[in-house]
């Protein structure tokens, strides 16, 4: 039991971290008016992986460095979890007090790249009101958390697999 409790307290402790860490990033964006940028967005998948392979190797080396699969997928979800938690917090507190006017420039910025790729009139307008209808606070809120536990068992089940290590005896 008590091991048990030491996993979820790192695995919770290693989630605030690496949600910190999501969070400071988007701030940076923020400030540096680059939130809006596609690619730097996609770093955020490189933070989660990364953070998830320190959490689950904390764990393996403070347990004398074996880990289970079952420890390292524990450790890896909770971890992304937690994390997820705090950055959707912040994304709720950014889309309605930091920047009311976030949602409009998603879709100005969607409008500019549909421009770029020539894309007919008439399916922009289809496009822009799937926009309107998908990026709600609520259901970016929710699209937010549901993504983060899909892709986070995804990257929990990857890391568990490829930093599984059991105590093996050797017996001469």
């Amino acid at each position: 039991m008590e091991r048990n409790l030491s996993l979820l307290k790192s695995s919770v402790t290693s989630g605030v971290i690496l949600g910190l860490v999501l969070v400071i990033y988007a701030v940076i964006l923020f400030i540096m008016g680059l939130w809006l940028n596609t690619w730097l967005g996609f770093a955020n998948f490189a933070f989660l992986i990364g953070g998830t392979i320190w959490a689950v190797r904390t764990v393996r080396a403070a347990q004398g460095g074996s880990i289970t699969f079952g420890q390292a997928f524990f450790t890896g979800f909770i971890t992304i979890i937690v994390s997820s938690l705090i950055s959707t917090a912040y994304n709720a507190l950014f889309y309605t007090v930091i920047n009311p006017d976030a949602i409009e420039q998603v879709i100005a910025k969607s409008v500019e790249m549909m421009e770029g790729f020539n894309v007919p009139e008439e399916a922009m307008e289809e496009a822009i009101e799937k926009i309107k209808e998908s990026t709600t606070v609520s259901k970016t809120i929710i699209n937010g958390l549901l993504y983060s536990a899909i892709f986070g068992a995804i990257i929990a089940l990857i890391t568990a697999a490829a930093m599984k290590k059991d105590k093996t005896v050797t017996e001469f």
